[in-house]
């Protein structure tokens, strides 16, 4: 047993949400988005799109929505305060999101055996409108949060 899981799993959660928030290199500063929720197998993301996300449709690009369901993916996946990495997602675009738009991603865990989790991500706007979902699974590292991948 890791000593994560020895400890209180809120707990737990924010010292992973801290450590992870303080590795990512790309997502939260790079493109906005923002921890607004976090707890055992589950977490939220809050972003607000603008113009410089949109594509040549005028909508938020899908790449950006992914991005955001994927980080809430990896948020709550690593909460258990042992790192994950994606390894499969599929996502189902819904409603095209605008400048201005506030996106809610909320992940929660679906199951967790062994090194392999499911999830499912709701990506809503600020009236509670679905614009995309997200169903992704995760594998352990069997490392700590923010620890990095050893290279073989």
């Amino acid at each position: 047993m890791h000593d994560a899981e020895k400890r209180d799993p809120q707990a737990v959660a924010d010292a992973a949400a801290r450590d992870f928030l303080a590795h990512d290199r790309g997502t939260f500063g790079f493109l906005g988005f923002a921890l607004a929720e976090i707890g055992p197998g589950r977490a939220v993301l809050r972003f607000t799109v603008e113009a410089r996300h949109l594509n040549s449709a005028g909508v938020c690009h899908g790449g950006i929505v992914f991005a955001l369901a994927d980080s809430a993916l990896g948020s709550a996946s690593c909460s258990h305060g042992i790192q994950t990495l994606a390894q499969h997602a599929d996502i189902h675009w819904l409603k095209p999101a605008r400048a201005g738009d506030v996106l809610i991603a909320t992940a929660t865990e679906v199951s967790r055996a062994g090194r392999t989790a499911v999830y499912d991500v709701a990506v809503t706007n600020a009236t509670g409108e679905l614009v995309a979902t997200l169903r992704g699974m995760t594998r352990s590292t069997g490392l700590a949060v923010g620890a990095g991948l050893k290279k073989k």
